[in-house]
């Protein structure tokens, strides 16, 4: 598996029993990679073209919800727990979870909640209908939107890139954890 495509590695993970969750998330418009090989200070890039060669040493993977077409299939929200900015972080994994099911709720379900990569943070996704053609931008602005309204603590970092891991190497027992469902129309 060390010489396929981005894409190929995706679908090879999203097989996984595991990993099937990260197939609803995972769009090939942007996919971000964290690698030691990419020669920066965080050790991530992201790609708009899944055909590039995944690196044979990845650790991370994920992906914006840009589809490939341009326009965002889902949005999100990073809820941090013990780290960021004190106005932007929970004190608890509850305290964060209770702010996710504030979001679920405002969304009519239409949300689903998952524990971060580091299995202590929590993500919140909603999917948006297909007819409704935002732009990453402006999915971020909704998200910063509907933080604001109902007074999230998030990092507003992620909600402008709209970045979030999908797959890790080594996973921690709570890694990407299910709380709540998407309720799909």
């Amino acid at each position: 598996m060390t010489h396929a495509t981005l894409e190929e590695f995706i679908l090879a993970i999203c097989e996984q029993p595991r990993w099937r969750w990260a197939a609803r998330w995972f769009r090939l418009g942007e996919i971000i990679v964290r690698a030691p090989s990419i020669r920066n200070a965080s050790n991530t890039m992201s790609f708009t073209n899944s055909s590039m060669r995944c690196p044979s040493d990845i650790e991370a993977l994920g992906c914006t919800g840009r589809s490939v077409r341009g326009p965002a299939s889902w949005f999100g929200f990073d809820l941090d727990v013990g780290h960021g900015g004190t106005r932007q972080r929970y004190r608890t994994t509850e305290d964060a979870i209770t702010a996710a099911r504030q979001i679920r709720n405002a969304l009519d379900g239409h949300a689903e909640i998952r524990l971060s990569k580091s299995g202590i943070g929590v993500h919140v996704r909603s999917l948006l209908p297909a007819d409704l053609r935002l732009s990453v931008s402006d999915a971020a602005r909704m998200a910063k939107d509907i933080a604001e309204a109902l007074n999230i603590q998030c990092d507003r970092s992620v909600l402008g890139r709209q970045a979030f891991w999908l797959w890790c190497r080594d996973p921690k027992p709570d890694s990407f954890k299910l709380i709540e469902e998407h309720i799909d129309d």
